[in-house]
């Protein structure tokens, strides 16, 4: 970026001598083929210091800029799990099963009673089928869990063990109800969908929409992620 804020630089520096030398009468004399030859020069110089910035580069620095935990893996973006989710977890002691796996974790939610059509129990037969008819056991743990035992899910001793005594203690019981609801809220979310997610880099990948066939699609190209 450096090297083109010095280019800018140099065409409004030669811009202004221009015009100087217009109005001084200093550019008598000169002729087009002149102006033509320096022109092709300089856009030479330009043209080289452009390619030395790489299109590549700038457009790595550009979708990076806003989180250094995000990256690509095989055309999938692979996001950081929000830090008060994980203080969550920390604190409610809850979901180990995911966030403390040796392995990758498929998580999803799933009507078992299927009278939610947006938690499909057909999504669910399909993914596990494909799960238990294949390897993939050496790269994923599966943890999917039914809409009912989610929203009836106790998730853990959140509050307060007994009335604050003071401001700061106080504070701590009300960062400890954010983060739990945030691990709720974060977990909620990827059951929508499906989710896999990466303990050992603290990182998710979220499937866009609900569809069997994308999923399977996702779970055998970043099995290696």
């Amino acid at each position: 970026m450096n090297k083109l804020k010095e280019v800018l630089i140099f065409f409004v520096c030669v811009g202004i001598i221009l015009g100087a030398a217009y109005f001084t009468g200093f550019l008598k004399g000169f002729t087009v083929s002149d102006f033509k030859d320096a022109y092709d020069n300089i856009a030479t110089i330009v043209s080289s210091g452009v390619k030395s910035l790489g299109v590549s580069e700038m457009m790595s620095t550009e979708t990076t800029a806003g989180n250094q935990n995000t990256t690509i893996f095989k055309n999938y973006k692979a996001l950081p799990i929000p830090a008060s989710a994980l203080k969550g977890h920390q604190d409610s002691r809850a979901w180990n099963n995911i966030f403390n796996s040796p392995q990758k974790v498929i998580f999803y939610i799933y009507d078992n009673d299927d009278k939610n059509p947006k938690y499909s129990k057909d999504f669910h037969n399909q993914i596990s089928s494909y799960f238990d008819k294949t390897k993939m056991s050496r790269f994923y743990n599966i943890e999917p869990v039914t809409l009912y035992y989610f929203d009836k899910l106790n998730w853990g001793n959140t509050g307060p063990d007994k009335i604050c005594n003071s401001f700061q203690e106080c504070n701590e019981y009300r960062e400890r109800a954010a983060n739990y609801s945030m691990l709720s809220d974060y977990l909620r979310r990827c059951g929508k969908t499906m989710c896999i997610i990466n303990p050992r880099n603290n990182q998710y990948v979220m499937l866009k929409t609900r569809n069997a066939a994308e999923a399977i699609k996702m779970i055998n190209s970043i099995r290696t992620w």
